[in-house]
């Protein structure tokens, strides 16, 4: 009796061994899988390394690559290839700015044409008509936190906070220095280039990949935050959060 149950055990084992064999077998030459290996290398991505010096550092880029099995898991159930239906792994660089908050962050990565932009409005009444602008043109910016009036407003929040994005995860320096502060609150730092009036003018001559642009406007030139915008879009820079600036 033990005898053929250790059989029957050992039966079961090999059938379902059998069974995974031969489903690999299929997968393995079927057109589909064979089309989505042949289109692998088109799709990957090579990691960048982050650029980390003794005090500064400037964010890496994770690359990508198709995750064949589950990407022909899912393209098997309309047995044609779709882009849409691809799944990717990650692939992490090696050299990252994780944790590295000993470091000024310089700039976001260099290979990618986009900015953000850091407003410090201490007039409230130049809220309203400075969303209008960021409205108009889709695009966001970060607010600092010594705009009082933009964190402690509920009308102002509910209102326009769309558009403005709080500066509180991170520390802002106009040069290569780390506050005490902000390595105990475990922060990164982040370098931003104060542009002086005329803003236009000044933002052209500095413009790169990366940067962050720092601007205080008052009721009197504050309409060329609109100049500016539709400056960096007509260039093909893209303004984003300080969030996905330095997102690696």
């Amino acid at each position: 009796m033990k005898f053929k149950i250790i059989i029957t055990i050992f039966l079961f084992i090999f059938s379902l061994v059998y069974l995974n064999n031969a489903i690999n077998f299929i997968q393995e030459n079927d057109k589909l899988m064979n089309e989505i290996k042949e289109k692998k290398a088109n799709y990957y991505q090579k990691p960048i390394n982050a650029i980390i010096t003794k005090n500064t550092m400037i964010p890496g880029l994770k690359g990508k690559e198709i995750n064949i099995k589950k990407s022909y898991q899912r393209m098997k159930k309309i047995n044609n290839f779709q882009e849409s239906l691809l799944v990717f792994n990650e692939i992490l660089p090696t050299k990252s700015i994780n944790n590295n908050y000993d470091k000024v962050i310089i700039s976001g990565n260099t290979n990618i044409k986009q900015v953000s932009i850091i407003l410090n409005i201490t007039d409230e009444y130049l809220f309203n008509s400075i969303d209008k602008i960021l409205k108009s043109n889709n695009v966001y910016a970060n607010i600092l936190e010594s705009s009082n009036y933009s964190l402690t407003n509920t009308n102002f929040q509910n209102s326009i906070s769309e558009n403005y994005l709080p500066f509180t995860t991170y520390c802002l320096t106009n040069k290569i220095e780390i506050e005490e502060n902000c390595l105990i609150n475990h922060k990164y730092t982040l370098l931003g280039y104060n542009i002086p009036p005329p803003f236009l003018s000044n933002t052209k001559s500095i413009l790169k990949n990366g940067l962050i642009l720092q601007y205080e406007f008052n009721k009197n030139n504050y309409y060329d935050l609109n100049l500016i915008i539709k400056y960096l879009k007509n260039n093909e820079y893209k303004i984003v959060s300080l969030d996905e600036l330095v997102k690696e």
